[in-house]
């Protein structure tokens, strides 16, 4: 977990999305075990073969939320 967490410090990019993972993990973890598997289910789709309908079913879900 440590070597990952360096890893991202080495570029902009990469600090960019460490801070961005910081802020979720606070927040996160409040999370009840259904809905931080609705988390996990979206992480996968996103950095698994389902990039495209992840990133959709965020945004279209998170508009309805106004």
């Amino acid at each position: 977990m440590y070597a990952a967490a360096a890893h991202l410090i080495q570029t902009e990019k990469g600090r960019e999305a460490l801070l961005g993972l910081e802020a979720f993990f606070d927040w996160g973890m409040s999370l009840d075990a259904g809905n931080a598997r609705a988390c996990l289910t979206l992480l996968e789709g996103f950095f698994g073969a389902w990039t495209g309908s992840a990133v959709d079913a965020v945004r279209e879900s998170a508009a309805k939320t106004g």
